[in-house]
């Protein structure tokens, strides 16, 4: 009797594991798989090279991708995806994203003093909660899409809950009547998923300010727009919402162009005059921010540090030639620094591991800055090349995309290449001064190990997708069956 329960119990176990387990270890689509480790064999290399500086670095760096090779090829590449498509799961996970956000809000640390909190110390490494949350976003937009997916094209500006606008029975005072019109917008509003969606968005949004964290915020938005627009949003409304937010980032820009333009008038004049006054408005922040904080007001304080740390982002984007104030690196320069080590690669770059500007004149060259050293030691035909390599693994992922079994998983890896393909063009617009200086990685060059980790677990996502699909007809898996 007891072994016979023995037996039964595992019998469940082995097919609950099996509900969620897919055998075989190259079950998987072998040219996403050459082109991911590809990738990540050059990005390892580049980082080794920007990291020459500090051994302990480049060997951590080893060590993670080492790691994510294990959690991306061999752990999450064998998970049905179909099983993350589950309610109870994706509540956890929208419940997680707040939770990391907030811890990082509230216990976030600063290791290199650029200013952003966004780093918790677990002890044996520096975790940075950012790049979970973003990968954990595209799996909570991808369920939504795919579960309210008849409701997610209909949303548009205009109410269309069907109680809207139907005439009252009876007479009712206009108290009533706007108690009962508000309450009728709220159901309208919450019934539709998109909502949903959009307020996990801005609360991330929120808490990624609060940590002054300004490149994940311009990734998050940017990613979640672009799914809501692959996922059949309505044109108007995208365009509308487009057209109000690019309206309100050229008054936010021409306002703060006009007020540093002034402020360094008045400055200058001051100065002329024999008066001690902040050189720039970056100065000025820091003075009120310090004495908010010998005055005990906290929410001065931290208003004060969001706007030093604005200033000093888009102040050297106003004027290249204005020196900010000595911090922990020179964030004027840093902009000019990587057109020069781009320039000094030309055509056929200075050679691997001859970079000279990862000796001190780049600041965070083995990760903001990483595709400058690229282009410096690789020089514009290294850069064709390896963007060459990229772009055919991220056109692997529309095709396994096309030929998910399910929307969900159609939504995920769309949702994966929107993500890297974000945080790929914005990195070479910054280190190219076309965008403010702010810090974002590349994936799978970029040195951390959070970023490192992640992108291997995207990468391990799509190998996962990709498993018993097909594309024109081909298997890409052993077991997979062709289709017409």
């Amino acid at each position: 009797m007891i072994m016979a329960e023995a037996k039964k119990n595992t019998g469940i176990i082995k097919r609950k594991i099996s509900a969620v387990w897919q055998r075989g270890f190259f079950d998987f689509d072998i040219p996403l798989f050459f082109f991911g480790v590809a990738v990540g064999f050059a990005g390892l290399m580049t980082s080794l090279s920007a990291s020459a500086t500090s051994f302990s670095t480049a060997w951590r760096q080893v060590a993670f991708s080492a790691a994510g090779l294990v959690i991306g090829v061999i752990l999450i590449s064998h998970i049905k995806i179909k099983f993350l498509a589950n309610r109870t799961l994706n509540h956890l996970i929208w419940l997680g994203i707040v939770v990391l956000l907030g811890i990082t809000a509230v216990f976030g640390k600063d290791p290199n003093g650029s200013g952003t909190n966004r780093f918790i110390d677990i002890g044996i490494m520096m975790v940075q909660p950012s790049e979970l949350v973003k990968i954990m976003l595209v799996m909570y937009f991808s369920y939504k899409i795919w579960r309210y997916n008849k409701e997610f094209r209909t949303v548009g500006f205009e109410p269309g809950y069907e109680s809207i606008g139907k005439p009252s029975r009876g007479v009712e005072d206009f108290g009533s009547f706007l108690f009962r019109k508000a309450k009728n917008c709220l159901r309208w509003v919450f019934h539709k998923p998109a909502f949903y969606c959009a307020l996990t968005e801005l609360i991330v949004l929120v808490f990624l300010v609060l940590e002054n964290h300004f490149s994940a915020v311009l990734i998050v938005f940017l990613t979640c727009l672009l799914m809501a627009a692959v996922a059949g949003l309505r044109k108007r409304t995208i365009i509308i919402f487009v057209v109000v937010v690019l309206a309100l980032v050229s008054v936010v820009y021409v306002g703060m162009k006009s007020h540093y333009d002034s402020y360094k008038e008045s400055a200058i004049a001051a100065e002329t005059a024999g008066l001690e006054v902040p050189k720039n408005p970056t100065d000025r922040a820091l003075q009120m921010r310090d004495e908010a904080e010998e005055n005990g007001d906290g929410l001065r304080a931290m208003i004060y540090k969001f706007e030093a740390k604005a200033w000093n982002r888009l102040i050297p984007f106003f004027d290249r030639n204005e020196i900010l104030p000595d911090g922990s690196f020179d964030s004027d320069q840093q902009p000019n620094q990587a057109l020069m080590a781009i320039a000094k690669g030309g055509w056929r770059g200075v050679g691997y591991m001859n970079s000279t500007q990862k000796l001190g004149s780049l600041y965070a060259s083995n990760n903001d800055a990483i595709m400058a050293i690229f282009l410096e030691e690789n020089g514009i035909i290294g850069f064709i090349g390896i963007m060459a390599l990229i772009g055919l693994m991220l056109f692997r992922m529309l095709q396994i995309a096309a030929a998910a079994e399910d929307d969900y998983q159609k939504m995920l890896v769309v949702g994966i290449f929107l993500l890297m393909s974000v945080q790929m063009i914005l990195h070479m617009m910054i280190n190219t001064f076309m965008l403010p200086y702010m810090g974002v990685e590349f994936p799978f060059f970029s040195t951390g190990g959070s970023s490192t980790l992640v992108a291997y677990a995207e990468l391990g996502f799509v190998l996962g997708v990709s498993r018993g699909t097909s594309i024109k007809g081909f298997s890409l898996s052993r077991g997979g069956k062709k289709r017409s």
